[in-house]
């Protein structure tokens, strides 16, 4: 390939090229870069002993895991809404302090949600939801959910 340089008054025409080529390379880096600022530690893991510290003068109230569970009804929604379907994401995993302060806006709460140990689609769980949720799925509708969702 040739180029072709004009000179006018004492400038070359290709010495915008080199800051372009600088600026490309910047932005094609830029992502990397985000990623690299992005990374950091995770953050520490919860103690029972910090868990149990919160706010003065408030009341804890710990939640029982073995009585405690939570359920997730997921709709379809969007564009892509017709070749969705519903999801039924439990956990029984849920634990925690709640402390109730005299004054509600002192109030606090620490909650621990492991998402590996989400239940999604269980069969039991969406008969006992009823409605659009109790069509049962196959296991590699549920096992892609589990792959795509978590």
């Amino acid at each position: 390939m040739t180029s072709v340089v004009h000179r006018q008054q004492g400038h070359s025409a290709l010495a915008g090229a080199r800051p372009r080529r600088i600026a490309g390379a910047m932005l094609m880096l830029a992502p990397l870069a985000l990623l690299v600022v992005g990374c950091r530690a995770p953050p520490p893991a919860h103690t029972q002993a910090g868990a149990a510290a919160g706010p003065d003068g408030a009341t804890p109230f710990r939640l029982d895991a073995d009585a405690t569970q939570l359920w997730l009804y997921l709709h379809a929604d969007g564009p892509l809404a017709k070749v969705g379907h519903t999801h039924v994401i439990s956990s029984h995993a849920l634990r925690g302090t709640i402390w109730l302060h005299p004054d509600p806006g002192h109030s606090a709460c620490d909650f621990q949600l492991p998402v590996a140990q989400f239940v999604v689609d269980d069969p039991q769980e969406r008969t006992a939801a009823g409605g659009e949720f109790a069509e049962p799925l196959d296991e590699a509708a549920r096992a892609g959910t589990r792959e795509h969702m978590l």
